[in-house]
């Protein structure tokens, strides 16, 4: 199509993608104590699954000044990402690591630790999350599929304020390679 491809990694930390997302998740979870007042209900594991409720609870021990160590972190990967855009239009990856996995295996209702929640998300999904952090646009197309049907999505995203690169490369796309008329085996309309 006319796209010149080269292998490359942007250079970011990691660990502060890691606790960026998970702090900011923690603290997220203070809803639960408006929605708990509001519907007169405790939080507790009768009402939260084990892993958000784990979390809540870690989210309680949360202080100003993690959240502003949090917010560092965060803008620490924002400046190590975008020079990467400075020579790159666009960065590709997968947008999972492996097909489509049973609808079970990421759920909260597990024992185990928000952390370990955490990393089994994030490796299946370890190249979409950082974008979350950075606010850079980023779209999932759903280019090919596996031996078994089920969709298999390249992920792509750009430069700050460049979503207009990735509707028109979208379009392209979706000219060059139509998903509309592919379903998976097992789709929710038939």
């Amino acid at each position: 199509m006319g796209h010149i491809v080269e292998e490359a990694v942007p250079q970011f930390s990691i660990e502060n993608s890691f606790l960026g997302l998970k702090i900011n998740f923690y603290s997220s979870l203070a809803i639960c104590n408006l929605l708990a007042f509001q519907y007169n209900r405790p939080i507790d594991s009768d009402h939260l699954e084990p892993v958000i409720l784990t979390a809540y609870q870690e989210a309680q021990k949360l202080t100003a000044v993690d959240m502003v160590l949090t917010q560092t972190r965060m803008n620490a990967v924002r400046r190590e990402m975008a020079p990467f855009f400075d020579k790159y239009d666009l960065f590709l990856t997968p947008t999972t690591i492996t097909p489509a996995v049973p609808l079970d295996t990421l759920n909260t209702i597990q024992d185990i630790s928000p952390d370990e929640f955490f990393f089994k998300c994030g490796g299946f999904c370890p190249n979409t999350s950082v974008f979350n952090i950075t606010g850079q646009p980023a779209i999932s197309l759903p280019l090919a599929q596996s031996k078994s049907g089920l969709p298999i999505g390249a992920h792509f995203s750009a430069r700050f304020g460049r979503e207009d690169m990735l509707i028109r490369l979208a379009s392209a796309f979706e000219e060059a390679m139509p998903w509309k008329d592919r379903q998976p085996p097992v789709y929710v309309s038939s």
